[in-house]
């Protein structure tokens, strides 16, 4: 009995007993993979403390990229 291991974007992964079973599926969405191949590299030159793939080291300073900080706006000042 062969072992085909199946993957979806939407319902994870699976095990298809035969060829039949496993072509089957492919057409609706499911793609083969090796579950003991090595994963591709996404950026084999990409430095592990670039947290935002801008090309430097730790975070963007402030106001490159940046988001608005969340919470309660700050009061005018009382005159």
């Amino acid at each position: 009995m062969s072992v085909i291991y199946l993957t979806h974007p939407v319902h994870g992964a699976k095990v298809a007993i035969s060829e039949h079973e496993a072509q089957q599926d492919e057409m609706y969405g499911w793609s083969r993979y090796e579950p003991e191949a090595p994963a591709p590299a996404t950026n084999a030159f990409a430095h592990p403390l670039d947290h935002d793939g801008d090309g430097r080291l730790g975070g963007s300073p402030a106001g490159e990229q940046s988001t608005r900080r969340r919470g309660r706006p700050r009061a005018a000042p009382e005159e």
